[in-house]
C-alpha cells in the first residue's frame, strides 16, 4: 500500500516553491495535468466551481474526508512529495495499492478519480439560491400574510 495525499496543493507545497508549482500549472492548457515537480509525479486538476470544501468518497460511497481547497485546484500525489505538513489536515491522506499516479483522472464533469476513491466538483452551492421566489406568485394577495 502506497500513502498518498489528495487534497489542495497549496497546503502541501513549500512556501518557497509555491511560484514555481504554479508556474508549471500555468504553462499547461489543459484543466488538468500530470507532470514531474521536484522528483515527485503530481496530478493537478481545476475544480469545477473553485474555492470550497469538496468531499472524498469509495466506490461504496462512503464519505472518507473533507477537502478544503483555497486555490481552485485538487492534487493527487505520493505522500514522500509533500513538502509541509502543517496545513495537511485540510486535504486527505489515503492508502492505494500499487498507486501510479498516471491513474489518476478527471472526468468532463470535473470528478477526480484515484484508484477506488472519487471526488465530484460540479456541485452547486443551493444555499443562496433564489428560485425559491415565485416571480408568478402574487405575495400581494397571499391572506396568511400579515404586518
Amino acid at each position: 500500500m502506497n500513502r498518498v495525499y489528495i487534497g489542495d496543493p497549496c497546503y502541501v507545497i513549500g512556501d518557497d516553491n509555491w511560484q514555481n508549482f504554479c508556474d508549471m500549472i500555468d504553462n499547461n492548457d489543459n484543466s488538468q495535468v500530470i507532470f514531474d515537480f521536484m522528483g515527485h509525479n503530481i496530478f493537478v486538476m481545476q475544480t469545477k466551481y473553485g474555492d470550497g470544501v469538496y468531499e472524498l468518497f469509495d466506490d461504496k460511497y462512503t464519505l472518507i474526508g473533507k477537502l478544503c481547497v483555497d486555490s481552485g485546484l485538487l492534487c493527487v500525489m505520493s505522500f514522500d512529495g509533500v513538502q509541509k505538513i502543517d496545513g495537511i489536515d485540510d486535504g486527505c491522506v489515503i492508502e492505494i495499492k500499487d498507486f501510479n499516479v498516471d491513474n489518476v483522472y478527471s472526468d468532463e464533469n470535473a470528478t477526480l478519480f484515484a484508484g477506488k476513491y472519487f471526488v465530484k466538483t460540479d456541485y452547486e452551492d443551493d444555499e443562496d439560491d433564489e428560485d425559491d421566489y415565485d416571480e408568478s406568485y402574487d405575495y400581494d394577495d397571499d391572506e396568511s400574510y400579515s404586518d
